[in-house]
């Protein structure tokens, strides 16, 4: 199977059989869990010659993206055992600590880098990432920090219905962003399309960590990511 559908989109994953190798972000998160279950099915049913390389950014003081998406790719590689993994490639996106908050350093650079290096030596000819769209604005206007005060986002440019998802050319560095017009209750659709809410128990979203352990221990509910995972799941786990 390579195209798989929702109440909010179709997802065709078909032009994957022209690839060799592929590439996908795992950042432990659930939005690149849920396309790697689409990835993986695909390859592990119509071509398992193609091959994958999962790339992790992790910003500094966040060690729980390494262990989650190590998990995610675990669990994926033994849902579908026919997908063979070419290399794990995991970097690290330097940051600093900013009273409360934990500020990346230049976080889009770091990605950039493991991506050419995916490219340039390993021979990827595309490779895959989970952004999503947001919530619709009158739900994510009513996400409240305990303090009573609106949580600000990732509302700068996720709001669209229409983004293009970018497959035109494979011979090229291309992002393909299958979910981009789709938001977490069309994610967890992909996971209940799988039964893979045992896959969705190993993901991790919430944004509250000690610095600069990269410890958690539970979802905070405090944070815009807390709330988005509740509103589309109905659950953390």
């Amino acid at each position: 199977m390579s195209i798989y559908k929702t109440s909010q989109d179709t997802y065709d994953l078909t032009r994957v059989k022209e690839l060799d190798r592929v590439a996908i972000k795992l950042s432990g998160g659930a939005d690149s869990a849920a396309v790697g279950l689409m990835l993986w099915d695909t390859i592990h049913n119509t071509c398992p010659d193609t091959d994958v390389v999962v790339l992790t950014t992790r910003h500094q003081g966040k060690v729980f993206q390494e262990d989650h998406s190590r998990a995610v790719m675990n669990w994926l590689c033994h849902r579908f055992p026919n997908v063979k993994i070419h290399a794990h490639l995991i970097n690290q996106n330097p940051a600093y600590h900013n009273g409360e908050r934990n500020v990346s350093i230049e976080y889009v650079k770091y990605q950039e880098a493991l991506e050419n290096l995916a490219y340039d030596q390993i021979g990827v000819l595309g490779h895959f990432s989970g952004i999503t769209r947001n919530p619709p604005v009158d739900v994510y206007k009513q996400f409240l920090h305990s303090s009573g005060g609106v949580m600000d986002g990732p509302t700068d440019d996720r709001d669209t219905h229409d983004a293009k998802v970018e497959q035109l050319d494979w011979g090229l560095k291309k992002i393909w962003t299958p979910l981009v017009n789709t938001d977490k209750k069309g994610v967890a659709e992909i996971f209940d399309l799988f039964d893979a809410r045992e896959l969705f128990s190993l993901t991790w979203s919430c944004e509250k960590y000690t610095w600069p352990e990269g410890r958690h221990d539970e979802h905070c509910d405090d944070c815009w990511f807390c709330k988005e995972r509740l509103w589309g799941f109905g659950s953390y786990l």
